[in-house]
């Protein structure tokens, strides 16, 4: 049996299998839900769970932090 890669959600730093997360990709358009997950870009996963769901898109130092979109000096 292969061995599923393991992925970290950006809320509860939880590791899960990749399978089991939702990815989200920034670009032009801003936060995208990359729902086959090949989109290009940087991408950033996330639970399944409600809680996780409704807080990624709140939290503006989790995505600058999952995204590099600042380089840490704030």
């Amino acid at each position: 049996m292969k061995r599923q890669p393991l992925r970290t959600c950006i809320v509860c730093h939880g590791k899960h299998d990749k399978q089991d997360l939702v990815r989200h990709v920034w670009n032009d358009a801003g936060l995208v839900v990359d729902i086959k997950q090949i989109m290009a870009g940087r991408g950033g996963y996330c639970c399944n769970r409600d809680t996780c769901l409704s807080q990624v898109a709140l939290s503006e130092r989790r995505l600058k932090r999952a995204f590099r979109l600042d380089n840490g000096s704030s």
